[in-house]
């Protein structure tokens, strides 16, 4: 090898990639994406934002390492910016660019095919007042004659509003085959390559198949939850949080209670929204649905909680940690825990509520894909996902119109979160080592 090689894999060149990105490139993609997924932004409100990605503990801390992460979520961001800008193939291209630095990818590409075919295949909606009263049979012959698909805001949805957009979206997709293939190509010439990889490969992984099997670990999904709740409390920061979720989860103790948060990001309901309060039946429905995802939460952790070697045994990690003085040594503690899981999905959820319906499965299933098959616990794991959402949490929450200035405070405090965690990080990472016996060179704590 020559010198130039050595050089250009000096370590120090290849943690700067890492810096360039986060420095430059992260936050101007994040700022640009922002801007487009919410026109009505201020650019004070687009640049805290963008910010606040570029300082998130889990991008910033892997700044000044050689890790994959930041370029992954860089050439995601990318696409997603250029699916928002209809530029479809640059967006294909730029997923594809991200699956050489990680493989499950891929279900974010397949969630730019949803934000792609919710936001390109028809300029207006088929009409809540429409869809909702016709047969399921009718919306799709409407929505095929219409070339129009039911797609509501994701707040007020039901499952029954789930299967008439499914079936609407079929509908719509057959109205114009000629533009619905335009629209799907670039994304499934994607998948299609990434399928016929994955065959000769004869797995997703890349590199040792033995050390990263997959492995079924659905209480994932729980911990990332937690994992944003813990990230992000500053954006739910507001009074009246405890009634919001008891009008979102149990509405049947509240008898008057609208769906939604009663002032989300600090906005009173007005009249019209205060006459939404369901009937006794869907207030019913949503209670049970409560109660399903409860016993959903209890069945993951009581049949798949599962403690990977390297979370057992790899003490440099916080994971390490915050596993053993938690749910390792107290059995019971993964029950007790659904108690959090349950209020902190609602919180992640509750902040998407002006995004779509589909759009929110997309994710929820991107997400989903993204976490399940991988056995250890990794929070870098949970970085991406976050990023998304936290450049689609409805404007209200962190200001709009008339609440700059709470949003603002909060966006603030968002930041000055980020840099407190940061730096405690980077203290801990260069001042306490430790040694193992028999190993040279000092260990260091890490994310």
């Amino acid at each position: 090898m020559d010198r130039t090689s050595l050089s250009i894999c000096d370590p120090d060149i290849l943690r700067s990639l890492n810096a360039i990105g986060i420095a430059l490139v992260l936050p101007t993609i994040s700022y640009e994406l922002y801007r487009r997924l919410h026109p009505f932004a201020t650019k004070e409100k687009a640049a805290d934002v963008a910010l606040a990605v570029a300082t998130f503990p889990l991008m910033f801390f892997f700044a000044g390492l050689f890790y994959t992460d930041v370029w992954s979520a860089i050439f995601v961001l990318g696409a997603y910016w250029a699916a928002a800008e209809k530029r479809n193939w640059i967006a294909a291209i730029l997923s594809a660019t991200s699956l050489l630095f990680r493989q499950t990818n891929i279900l974010w590409t397949a969630f730019l095919l949803a934000h792609t075919l919710t936001t390109q295949l028809s300029p207006t909606p088929l009409p809540s007042t429409t869809a909702q009263h016709l047969s399921y049979l009718d919306v799709l012959r409407t929505s095929y004659t219409r070339g129009q698909p039911y797609n509501p805001k994701f707040t007020y949805t039901t499952l029954d509003d789930l299967l008439r957009s499914v079936i609407s979206f079929i509908g719509a997709a057959l109205h114009s085959i000629p533009k619905t293939t335009a629209l799907v190509l670039p994304y499934a010439t994607v998948m299609a390559g990434f399928i016929a990889f994955v065959i000769w490969n004869g797995g997703i992984v890349v590199g040792d198949k033995g050390a990263h099997p997959f492995t079924l670990h659905t209480p994932q999904v729980l911990y990332y939850t937690l994992f944003l709740t813990f990230t992000s409390w500053p954006l739910f920061l507001r009074p009246s949080l405890p009634l919001d979720f008891l009008k979102a989860s149990v509405p049947i103790i509240l008898p008057n209670a609208a769906w939604g948060p009663s002032n989300i990001g600090g906005r009173k309901l007005n009249e019209k929204e205060t006459r939404l309060a369901p009937p006794l039946k869907a207030r019913l429905v949503r209670t049970a649905l409560t109660g399903v995802c409860v016993v959903a939460a209890l069945g993951m952790v009581h049949f798949n909680t599962y403690f990977h070697p390297y979370l057992l045994a790899d003490n440099r990690s916080y994971r390490f940690y915050l596993f053993h003085r938690t749910l390792i040594p107290y059995p019971l503690a993964k029950y007790a825990a659904v108690a959090l899981y349950v209020p902190a999905g609602y919180l992640l959820f509750s902040a998407l509520g002006q995004q779509s319906l589909v759009w929110v499965v997309a994710y929820t299933v991107a997400v989903a894909g993204t976490l399940v098959g991988a056995g250890l616990v990794e929070f870098r794991y949970f970085a991406l996902a976050w990023m998304i959402w936290r450049l689609n949490v409805d404007p209200a929450i962190d200001g709009a119109g008339t609440l700059g200035r709470l949003g603002r405070f909060r966006r603030w405090v968002e930041l000055a979160w980020f840099a407190v965690v940061n730096a405690v990080t980077v203290y801990i990472f260069l001042n306490w080592t430790f040694h193992w016996k028999g190993w040279e060179g000092a260990m260091r704590f890490m994310w």
